[in-house]
């Protein structure tokens, strides 16, 4: 399937919580079905927090505080860290993400963006040294180099209000959602590439399908970039 294709076949029919886990393994359960293990993170935009569940009982491990209106969740590929940007409000903006110490259950510090404002989207590009988070109102996807908190380079999307980014395995394209536009932005984030933008006409279905990564990477799998829970139906 082509990746135009594979936009135009999938959309959503709902929305709840932003969520994002690893699962590190799995264990027999009495019925013979495998069971999660490993973590999950969820961001409860509402009351300002993120909770970690542990993924086979779902019983509720620390909840833990983050900026204004939480929105989505990314995790390192090594499991250690997960990342939390906090939208903002209608008057608000928001421009910072929250840094979790999974392993700690501890908030480990508040990346500033600046002037780059309402971050939504985020993927850990290989190596976990750089993050990739959308600016929506930047129209922007922004490079940020995970230890210090600093912006490296800022990659227009060519579209309005890019929603979710998504990773190919080995970091050399990423994929942003331009939900203003309904279009899918192609960026090249270790060439000086312009950007490439595919027309999908529906604008839902742009969030979605960036983070289901790249169709035929199979090494592209779990935790490899935000997503919200929703129903899905095949066109």
């Amino acid at each position: 399937m082509s990746f135009v294709a594979m936009a135009r076949a999938f959309f959503a029919v709902g929305l709840a919580a932003t969520v994002a886990g690893c699962h590190t393994g799995a264990t027999a359960t009495t019925s013979g079905s495998p069971a999660a293990t490993g973590t999950v993170v969820v961001s409860n935009m509402n009351d300002n927090t993120a909770t970690i569940l542990d993924a086979r009982t779902l019983a509720t491990l620390a909840t833990l505080p983050t900026g204004r209106a939480p929105h989505e969740v990314a995790i390192s590929r090594d499991g250690r860290w997960a990342l939390v940007t906090n939208y903002g409000t209608r008057d608000a903006p928001g421009n910072t993400i929250t840094v979790i110490d999974v392993d700690a259950r501890t908030v480990a510090r508040t990346i500033e963006l600046g002037e780059l404002r309402r971050p939504h989207g985020m993927v850990f590009l290989p190596g976990d040294t750089v993050v990739a988070v959308t600016a929506e109102m930047n129209r922007a996807v922004v490079l940020v180099e995970f230890r210090t908190g600093k912006t490296l380079r800022s990659l227009a999307t060519n579209g309005r209000s890019p929603h979710i980014v998504a990773s190919s395995s080995d970091g050399r394209r990423l994929v942003a959602g331009n939900i203003g536009e309904g279009t899918i932005a192609v960026l090249l984030p270790m060439s000086n590439d312009t950007t490439r933008t595919v027309k999908v006409g529906l604008a839902l279905v742009l969030r979605d399908v960036a983070s289901r990564g790249f169709a035929g990477d199979s090494a592209h799998g779990p935790c490899r970039g935000s997503f919200e829970t929703s129903g899905w139906n095949r066109g």
